[in-house]
């Protein structure tokens, strides 16, 4: 080696023998390198699994390597809570799954990543509902094109509602193979468009798939692609506690107020509608239906309205050989129609519903199917809400109020509860927050017995939109 090369080796490798490395503290005050402390880009975040004093949150970090917290402020003032993540797989996915406990009841809260004490991304909004009887507003609906962007979240948006409940289809993958990583894909094409990712910042949401983002069209507990869908709904979606295992059913139940809401899997458990072999198909699959009616027998004891989150058309009496919604299941549909029945839950039930393309009321003319009950005997009410971004088709029927096939249409809920009267009013609204003819339907509440009435137009949601 030639001398003065020789020297400037020597003279920089003293340089490093006295350089510090380069050390930083986390939060915890744990020394690591600066390297691994890169904080990364948030693709996504979004919240669910609300209740009065909690709420789950799920994001995705790419590229960073940083411990990753999230920071709940209430807007009004007072102090900061801070979370760890349950799941972090930053080398990976990315996805980040937070619980976060000890919040106040009725409180509005702010909430940031924050990645090695710094605040990254997008802040979202969350607001917690109170511990009794309040009042709240739920939107619910169906069916939206992958990585949707149309003007109907913004409206959604400027509602600030309490919760979305998302009855399936929020993408139109249709995967077939068995990876998660598909899913994922499809997830972040949903929450990261700007109008549909804003909305998800703002608002809590309660999510089940239906089958486009489950399986393929009509897709069953056949599905190929099933385990990959279970794996990446458990990792991505902020939901409510699920029972069993890994590949059980998604069902999910929960309280809002006096308001009890059961959400169930139509997909994950369902036979294939043949009866070939002589075998009764189900639906909901076995352990799911038990549940589903003991749900039922112990929301009749103590809530003042049942809210079911049923997916797909429960009433077909104007084509029961038809292969969609609840047709093929005639048995297990009457099975929990005497259930509704039995426990006295009938006229304290609305079921809300989507996969039909369509905006649909019936005040319970058309839904009663329990065996042996009275000819002209009502049912529950029924409403149907879709599509949020999709084509028009109609499916079941008949619906005693009527229905319209449309794209850019929702449900609104708004509950009045002053812990003695309950008011439930259901409206139909358009992708401008119109009321889409005349389907607005109202539960009044008293006692333990609910009646139907037809409340009048409902005003424009935005003023300066003129009416419908």
């Amino acid at each position: 080696m030639h001398r003065r090369q020789w020297l400037v080796w020597f003279t920089t490798f003293l340089g490093l023998l006295a350089r510090p490395w380069r050390r930083a503290v986390d939060a915890a005050g744990t020394s690591q390198p600066a390297s691994a402390r890169r904080g990364g880009v948030v693709r996504w975040i979004w919240t669910g699994g609300l209740t009065s004093t909690s709420v789950s949150i799920v994001t995705r970090i790419v590229d960073g390597l940083a411990p990753v917290q999230v920071r709940l402020t209430p807007s009004g003032g007072g102090p900061a809570v801070t979370a760890d993540a349950e799941r972090a797989d930053l080398d990976a996915s990315g996805i980040c799954r937070f619980r976060i406990d000890g919040l106040r009841p009725a409180t509005a809260y702010i909430y940031q990543v924050v990645q090695a004490g710094i605040a990254a991304g997008p802040s979202g909004r969350v607001r917690t509902p109170a511990a009794g009887p309040h009042n709240t507003l739920i939107l619910f609906g169906s069916c939206a094109s992958t990585g949707s962007n149309a003007p109907i979240w913004d409206t959604m948006r400027a509602l600030s509602p309490d919760l979305f409940v998302h009855m399936g289809d929020l993408h139109y993958q249709n995967i077939t193979r068995n990876d998660p990583a598909r899913f994922r894909a499809a997830f972040d094409r949903c929450l990261t468009s700007p109008r549909q990712g804003a909305f998800y910042r703002t608002v809590p949401i309660a999510y089940v798939w239906d089958d486009h983002d489950f399986g393929g069209d009509e897709s069953t507990r056949h599905a190929t692609s099933a385990e990959a869908a279970h794996t990446a709904y458990r990792e991505c979606v902020p939901h409510y506690p699920l029972r069993g295992g890994p590949r059980d059913t998604i069902q999910q139940a929960f309280d809002i107020g006096r308001v009890r809401v059961i959400v169930t899997d139509v997909r994950s458990a369902r036979d294939m509608p043949d009866r070939r072999d002589g075998s009764v198909p189900s639906m909901l699959g076995a352990a799911q239906l038990r549940w589903l009616l003991d749900e039922f027998e112990a929301a009749s004891r103590r809530a003042a309205l049942v809210v079911w989150a049923n997916g797909v058309p429960w009433i077909t009496k104007a084509d029961e050989g038809t292969h969609h919604g609840w047709a093929p299941y005639h048995e297990e549909r009457a099975l929990i129609a005497a259930q509704i029945e039995r426990v006295g839950l009938t006229s304290r039930l609305l079921m809300v519903s989507g996969d039909a393309h369509m905006v649909a009321i019936d005040d319970g003319t058309n839904s009663q199917y329990a065996p042996g009950a009275a000819p002209g005997s009502r049912g529950f009410v029924v409403a149907h809400a879709a599509a949020f971004d999709r084509f028009r088709r109609n499916k079941g029927g008949p619906y005693s109020l009527g229905r319209r096939a449309g794209r850019g249409q929702f449900g609104e809920l708004r509950i009045q509860d002053d812990g003695r009267r309950l008011v439930a009013t259901v409206t139909c609204r358009d992708a401008r927050g119109r009321q889409i003819d005349k389907l607005s339907i109202r539960l009044t509440c008293v006692d333990g017995t609910c009646t139907v009435s037809q409340p009048g137009p409902q005003a424009p949601l935005f003023e300066h939109l003129g009416a419908a």
